[in-house]
């Protein structure tokens, strides 16, 4: 299981440098490409895999935290779907 910074979560800080948006693509890629690369490894193994989607994340959590990263969940969303997609095109289960 990945998650919140596996899409690299300070790219979402508010007032993020302009370049952010591409670092948050590039970490949504190596996201997919890693989980692809970690499941190839594992069966060949031999290793049973059971892939976890990855945890929701509260944008809205009141605290002393002043900036709560807006856009993260959408982005754990979107990595959650490539691991249903992941298990369907392997047959693996997969636990949300």
């Amino acid at each position: 299981m990945f998650g919140m910074n596996d899409v690299w979560r300070e790219g979402y800080r508010p007032g993020a440098a302009p370049d952010a948006f591409d670092g948050r693509d590039h970490a949504i890629r190596e996201f997919l490409s890693g989980t692809l690369a970690l499941c190839d490894r594992l069966l060949a193994d031999g290793v049973r895999v059971i892939l976890l989607t990855p945890t929701p994340y509260d944008e809205d959590q009141p605290g002393e935290q002043s900036d709560n990263f807006r856009g993260v969940n959408q982005a754990l969303s979107v990595c959650a779907g490539m691991v249903r997609g992941i298990a369907a095109s392997k047959g693996f289960p997969v636990v949300d």
